[in-house]
């Protein structure tokens, strides 16, 4: 055979020549400031540390305040005010093996108690405002060190928080929490992911108590709340599926039992059948919430003080498909079966009569729980292009059991649409919701029966214009059909707000 030549005589290459070239500043630090009608106000500052540091750091603080009230032009009460203000604060540090992140919060949020038609008096009634306190600090860690060894368990993640508020009404709360995650190996290279914590909670209603037969919740109450949650996942052939467990429970004086808790199974089974085409999956699974006064109070800031606080339990089975159709118009259809126990739902006597606290007549929203058993059917639809993204969904459910509660949607449909177009983006959302019922109408002790909420129509709209590349502007519109629906019984929305705000980074 002939030898193989190789004549390889490449050219030389050139030294290179390194230098150390600044990049820009990437945004660590904001300023926005803003105000509508309804004499609405926002201000937010964000300060932190430059990124890619072992130490680093955060401040937020934040004043957003309208008026609110009974849309009514009868009385000033249409004009209340209601200020959220807020601080937020951490300190992060990265040894070899740990993240340690420490947090502080500090909300004062102002709110209104105001009333609707007395039929006695036909006046309107109020309690002037009250602040809602609340100071929050926590500490979380993060083992970032973990290696391989023939260990067969692990410490992942753990936090201790504490968590006191004065909600206003003679109503405090307190409460001190840890949690931690440990990862086990249950043989053939399969981790399980241990959740475990528990909670102590203390209650004060002071001395304030609902009408004279009626008193929810006691004065000095202690909650001992703790759950326990392993769960593993993995994939085996066309099936990636998920295995759990979710154990709560809550040892308090309550109203019939000292003891609640709840075990759900967490089963997620799902197969790719056409690839980006079509997917199918099931499974059956369950969460629990012990309800605190705080957590009461961000849902709705109208409740009285005195409330009883029970585990609430959802278990939920379904069953759906998902996949891309034409191109990159993705799909969603699930149609579920919903198990509630002890289910938040807020009561009211009447639009027409009030509540007695103390010497005051209040149009107060009452704790309640309730469970039932609600069957939903929900579709989504995503259709994104070069500068639009559209998506729509509908939902539609029908409910068995106690019926005497608020919040019943029996039929939801509602859309997105988003343009964005250089520095302009423009986002507009459109919901109706209908089918609503509220439950539970007495005047004094007479039973009046159920009645319904109306359906609504929620218009918003977003635009906002980067000016350049630290300073963008933005217009935000809610209720642009200046709908005046009620959330709760005797409770309207606002009308028409708008909001300008500016947005500065640096």
């Amino acid at each position: 055979p002939k030898g193989l030549l190789i004549d390889y005589a490449p050219n030389a290459i050139d030294a290179i020549e390194l230098e150390r070239v600044r990049l820009p500043k990437l945004p660590s630090s904001r300023i926005t400031m803003g105000g509508g009608n309804y004499a609405s106000s926002l201000l937010q500052v964000a300060l932190s540390a430059p990124r890619s540091s072992r130490q680093a750091w955060g401040l937020n603080a934040y004043h957003n305040g309208s008026q609110s009230g009974v849309r009514t032009a009868a009385t000033s009460l249409d004009r209340q005010p209601h200020y959220d203000n807020g601080f937020k604060g951490h300190f992060q540090y990265a040894s070899k093996d740990y993240t340690f992140t420490t947090q502080l919060a500090a909300n004062a949020n102002y709110r209104t108690f105001y009333g609707t038609l007395d039929s006695l008096t036909a006046r309107l009634d109020s309690l002037p405002s009250t602040w809602n306190t609340k100071v929050a600090v926590s500490q979380h860690w993060v083992n970032t060190g973990r290696r391989k060894s023939q260990s067969k368990a692990s410490y992942h993640s753990g936090a201790l928080t504490l968590d006191l508020g004065q909600l206003g009404l003679g109503a405090r709360e307190q409460r001190a929490g840890t949690r931690h995650r440990m990862q086990l190996e249950a043989g053939k290279g399969t981790p399980v992911l241990l959740d475990v914590g528990y909670q102590l909670s203390r209650y004060d209603a002071g001395s304030a108590l609902i009408g004279s037969t009626r008193t929810l919740g006691d004065s000095a109450t202690n909650y001992h709340h703790f759950f326990f949650e392993p769960r593993t996942s993995g994939k085996k052939g066309l099936f990636t599926y998920s295995f759990g467990l979710n154990f709560a429970a809550t040892a308090a004086p309550l109203d019939s039992s000292a003891f609640q808790f709840y075990i759900f199974p967490d089963v997620v089974l799902q197969a790719e059948l056409l690839k980006h085409i079509l997917a199918i999956y099931g499974g059956w699974t369950g969460r629990s919430e012990q309800q605190s006064l705080n957590a009461l109070h961000l849902e709705n800031p109208w409740i009285s003080a005195p409330s009883a606080l029970y585990l609430s339990g959802e278990n939920k089975g379904y069953a759906g498909m998902q996949g891309a159709l034409v191109g990159a118009v993705q799909y969603r259809v699930e149609a579920s079966l919903n198990f509630y126990n002890n289910a938040v739902h807020f009561l009211r006597d009447s639009t027409q009569s009030m509540e007695t606290l103390g010497t005051k007549n209040l149009a107060l929203l009452q704790v309640g729980y309730t469970n039932y058993v609600r069957s939903a059917v929900r579709a989504e639809l995503n259709i994104p292009i070069e500068l639009f993204s559209a998506s729509a969904y509908m939902e539609l459910s029908t409910y068995s059991g106690n019926n005497d509660f608020v919040g019943q949607e029996a039929r939801v449909f509602g859309g997105r649409l988003r343009y964005d177009w250089q520095a302009l983006t423009a986002t507009t959302d459109l919901k109706y919701v209908g089918g609503r019922m509220k439950g539970d109408a007495y005047r004094g002790e007479q039973w009046l029966g159920n009645f319904d909420l109306e359906d609504y129509l929620d218009w918003n709209l977003e635009v906002r214009y980067g000016i350049n590349e630290n300073l963008d502007a933005s217009l935000r519109v809610s209720n642009l059909l200046n709908q005046n629906y009620q959330l709760w019984s005797g409770y309207t929305v606002r009308g028409t707000r708008a909001l300008v705000a500016l947005n500065y980074q640096f």
